[in-house]
């Protein structure tokens, strides 16, 4: 009246739980990376698979697994180009229910790089992508990987993307009445330039103008400035409403202009590199910016540096309207 029937499963407890945590490497395929061998200090090829490594407390001639491998920067325009599957932040990138790169970094000579440690954990297809980048060491690992991966301490260098970042954060925290944060996606799709392409560089400062200068609440900027005794122009935006209030709060105009500038050409970057069809003056601006500043992720840095610095002068302004 009542049965059952007993079925043993085909494979053993230990063997499910590896594959269901992605220790199964049976069948797994594995890549060899141009990599820079610390322990026998020669750069070569050398797989990432678990056996053609080890670590550091056991005793062999292979290379570290922490033997780090280097590629183009275009490694993550992929990453960068769709940000519905990937999620790239300043050290890791994943895909969703798929993978995870635990750390990479980008060296002084704009290299990115990562550990075959790591690399071993990608999916074989991602693997053969990154080996399509894959090139020579043209420098040596960045400071902040060499603090993080080998000192084993914090990296307290100022880093002008995380430091302006870091700020907007806090006044989301606070829930300031100046500015809003228009999606929680922005904060994430901000990232420096890795490439030498200008379309990268302008889509950078387009996400950083989408994050930064369009969460200004132009309404409430309008209403303070004239609660201040102010008489804005009804045609004029948030940026310059900002200074009317820097003005009406007793900063100098020049002071109040100074203030805003980094927001000012933030702005009219947007609008001439993604606002308007590619002319004579858009290829100025490029020159420009590669001749003032070498390339265009140092330029982004610098422009990440001087809004960060306008944001927390018109922190200190406005806190006290609030």
């Amino acid at each position: 009246m009542r049965g059952f029937q007993i079925v043993h499963p085909l494979r053993s407890k230990q063997e499910v739980l590896d594959r269901f945590f992605g220790r199964d490497d049976r069948e797994k395929q594995y890549v060899s990376f141009v990599a820079l061998d610390w322990k026998n200090k020669a750069v070569r090829q050398i797989s990432c698979a678990p056996g053609a490594t080890a670590n550091y407390f056991t005793t062999s001639d292979l290379p570290y697994e922490t033997s780090p491998a280097f590629f183009r920067p275009e490694v993550l325009s992929k990453y960068k180009a769709d940000t519905e599957k990937y999620k790239l932040e300043d050290r890791s990138i994943s895909c969703r229910a798929a993978w995870h790169l635990q750390t990479y970094d980008i060296n002084d000579a704009g290299q990115v790089h990562t550990y075959l440690v790591y690399l071993r954990n990608l999916p074989y297809e991602e693997q053969l992508y990154w080996k399509a980048h894959n090139e020579k060491p043209r420098g040596g690992l960045s400071k902040r990987a060499i603090t993080t991966d080998f000192e084993g301490d914090f990296d307290l260098s100022y880093d002008a993307l995380t430091s302006l970042v870091n700020a907007l954060r806090e006044w989301v925290r606070r829930d300031v009445s100046w500015w809003t944060l228009r999606s929680e996606e922005l904060i994430g799709r901000v990232h420096y330039p890795a490439t030498a392409s200008p379309d990268e560089w302008a889509n950078e400062i387009l996400a950083l103008h989408q994050l930064l200068v369009e969460g200004f609440e132009e309404k409430w900027l309008r209403e303070r400035a004239r609660t201040l005794g102010q008489s804005p122009d009804a045609k004029i935006r948030s940026l310059k409403l900002l200074e009317e209030c820097l003005v009406a709060l007793g900063y100098e105009l020049d002071n109040a202009r100074r203030i805003t500038s980094p927001l000012h050409q933030l702005n009219e970057l947007r609008s001439k590199l993604k606002g308007h069809a590619p002319g004579r003056q858009v290829t100025e601006i490029k020159r420009a910016a590669i001749s003032e500043h070498g390339t265009y992720r140092k330029h982004f840095r610098e422009l990440c540096r001087e809004c960060d610095e306008a944001v927390r002068s018109i922190d200190d302004a406005l806190e006290t309207m609030a």
